[in-house]
């Protein structure tokens, strides 16, 4: 069914109803009004026909002996205390209008009563009260009720025409209105249906009738740049992983290339060291990718191991070299080899991977990169600062979302996905760490990541530990367990 048949439907209906208990009030208003009007008349003729009685216009029969009908259109009758007719009128006939045993007068009292009269088709409305020129006599007037029903029969008709005119004429008012009111809803649906094979930046034309149309415009509008959003955020997920892959599947497939041409047995056991990091490195990215998309935050697989993170942090610059001297720009490292801290080795791998690209990404030749690795107050901080053009105000609250990017990359290296801050903030939080970003005070840009610290002397219980049990490679569930025993001692 549709909208504009129910809303049809829905005002005849109620009109309907409306009219039907507008009738009944009304018919009983004047069914009331003209019963009213009929007794106040009965009471008038009764006070006319006391007078008649008291003035003797009137003469009754003390015995009722040889009574005759007074020649009179009005019902009046006369009765003695012992329900004998005294004085009647043709109209009222030879018999009480109201028998005895139905009179309950007293005296001073009004009572009414409905009589069926001969020659009336409805009742008669009678009144009785007693004479009060004769004690004990009962004076009876009645009014015939013809013109009540008839009143109320014309009433009747008339509602019953006027109700049917109404009821009609609302179910077309109202689907007038409905059609003139659902103008804009149909417009709007068959815009609705033009996006779909329209270009994705379109949009619903607002009615203009600032009513709740015009909010429904605008909630779709919103609804459909979620969506736009949400496809553009898929095609960059799409490209920001096909670079995020590309570095360590070239590379892979460089170290497959020269395996042709090593031959001494070391220098193959090198590459296939070499090859099987590379492919942890790639699943890992890969897994990073995942959670990256599906916004699990706190479901980062992680093998944390407490280590010392210099051989890390040194490790990863080694491959960095070739590209910092072609881009004539210089490391300067302060590494401290004494930090432990309980960190997935390939995982802090990748902070520090992502740190460093970026740097070297907006440095220009001739320039210096300073990483850092310091502890404090039971923190542990890897820094990288380079002195590039700093990162946009604008940038710094949004830095750390994926596929957001600064304005400012310079052209030899290309623009990034906007993937490597949201992958570091990721990582660190995993690892119950925090990661931050800022424009340092005499130029460039610093990227900090802080993590839990593990003392020196925590770092021998933890080889105690292992004596115990744990083994060289221990398990998260090992590491832990030591840990919350060193916090205790």
């Amino acid at each position: 069914m549709s909208l504009r048949l129910r809303i049809v439907l829905t005002v005849t209906c109620l009109t309907a109803l409306l009219v039907v208990i507008a009738g009944l009030g009304f018919d009983a208003y004047v069914g009331s009004a003209t019963r009213a009007t009929l007794q106040r008349s009965l009471l008038r003729r009764s006070d006319r026909v006391q007078g008649a009685l008291a003035g003797h216009v009137i003469a009754s029969t003390g015995s009722g002996v040889h009574l005759r009908a007074a020649p009179d259109q009005s019902a009046i009758q006369v009765l003695n205390a012992s329900g004998r007719l005294i004085y009647t009128t043709a109209a009222a006939g030879m018999t009480p209008m109201v028998s005895l045993g139905r009179l309950r007068v007293a005296h001073g009292v009004t009572t009414w009563y409905l009589a069926m009269l001969p020659r009336h088709r409805n009742p008669t409305m009678v009144v009785a009260e007693p004479v009060r020129a004769h004690h004990g006599d009962l004076l009876l007037v009645g009014g015939s009720t013809d013109q009540v029903r008839d009143s109320l029969a014309l009433v009747e008709r008339l509602l019953l025409a006027g109700g049917v005119l109404a009821v009609l004429c609302a179910g077309l008012g109202a689907g007038l209105l409905a059609k003139v009111v659902l103008l804009p809803v149909d417009a709007m649906r068959r815009q609705a249906m033009d996006l779909v094979t329209s270009p994705p930046e379109l949009r619903l034309t607002d009615p203009g009738t600032g009513d709740e149309l015009a909010l429904l415009a605008e909630t779709l509008n919103g609804f459909l740049d979620r969506l736009q959003e949400s496809a553009e955020l898929q095609r960059r997920f799409i490209s920001a992983a096909s670079h995020e892959l590309r570095t360590p599947l070239a590379g892979l497939r460089v170290e497959l290339e020269n395996r042709w041409i090593v031959s001494d047995p070391q220098a193959q056991q090198a590459l296939f060291r070499r090859l099987d990091e590379r492919v942890e490195h790639l699943v890992h990215l890969t897994e990073g990718l995942l959670q990256v998309a599906q916004g699990q935050r706190d479901q980062i697989p992680l093998h944390v191991v407490v280590q010392p993170l210099e051989p890390i942090v040194t490790s990863a610059l080694v491959n960095f070299v070739p590209r910092a001297e072609e881009a004539e720009v210089l490391f300067v490292v302060a590494a401290d080899p004494t930090i432990w801290a309980p960190v997935d080795a390939v995982r802090f791998r990748e902070i520090v991977d992502n740190l460093v690209t970026n740097a070297l990404r907006y440095s220009d030749a001739g320039m210096v990169i300073e990483i850092s690795l310091t502890g404090s107050g039971g923190w542990v901080f890897f820094e990288v600062r380079d002195h590039g053009p700093g990162f946009p105000a604008e940038f710094l609250p949004n830095a750390f979302e994926p596929f957001t990017r600064a304005k400012r990359t310079p052209a030899r290296v290309g623009e990034g996905f906007g993937l490597g801050l949201s992958l570091v903030k990721l990582l660190t939080l995993a690892h119950g760490g925090e990661a931050t970003v800022a424009n340092h005070p005499d130029g460039g840009a610093v990227a900090r990541v802080s993590l839990p610290l593990v003392a020196e002397g925590d770092v021998g219980n933890r080889s105690t530990q292992r004596a115990r049990g744990c083994p060289e490679q221990g398990s998260i569930e090992c590491e832990l367990a030591y840990l919350g025993d060193a916090g205790k001692r």
